[in-house]
């Protein structure tokens, strides 16, 4: 009960923190999450990825002091711990590829497997330069790259 405790003290001393621009992408990353994770029930990741594409242009004039995207990819992992339905590497690869984007900040989806005892296991993550800027690939090896609103893919119609 004790542990329990601090670690509620420590995550409201942490929540008290934060900027008024990390309280607002905390609250965007949240929705965004709670919406793509809905979306990909409906209608599947294809239709959805091609939705999102339309909305990941940045937003408004460059400006030098937007957030670190090592910050971005901290608070979006955040706002996913707190999700009702904790939501899998797919959609926050997907919330964290539009809000970087629109932060000005390209970034590759890359979806990769690998064999466990358990079967095939895929995993999303986020490159930029060929380097993991959002989630880790471990030991997956990448399926194919890409854009998400991209068409067939020449590896068997794999979209990405």
């Amino acid at each position: 009960m004790r542990n329990r405790l601090q670690s509620l003290v420590r995550r409201c001393s942490r929540a008290r923190s934060l900027s008024r621009a990390d309280w607002l992408v905390l609250v965007q990353a949240s929705l965004l999450l709670a919406a793509v994770q809905v979306g990909l029930w409906l209608v599947g990741y294809g239709r959805l990825a091609r939705f999102l594409e339309r909305f990941a242009h940045p937003r408004g004039p460059r400006r030098d002091n937007r957030m670190p995207p090592e910050r971005l990819a901290w608070l979006i992992g955040v706002a996913a711990r707190y999700q009702l339905f904790r939501p899998a590497c797919l959609p926050q690869a997907l919330v964290a590829h539009l809000m970087y984007a629109r932060s000005g900040i390209h970034t590759e989806l890359i979806v990769g497997a690998r064999k466990s005892e358990k079967g095939l296991e895929a995993h999303a993550w986020l490159e930029q330069g060929g380097e993991a800027v959002f989630g880790r690939p471990g030991e997956h090896l990448p399926l194919y790259p890409g854009n998400p609103a991209a068409g067939r893919a020449a590896n068997g119609g794999l979209r990405a």
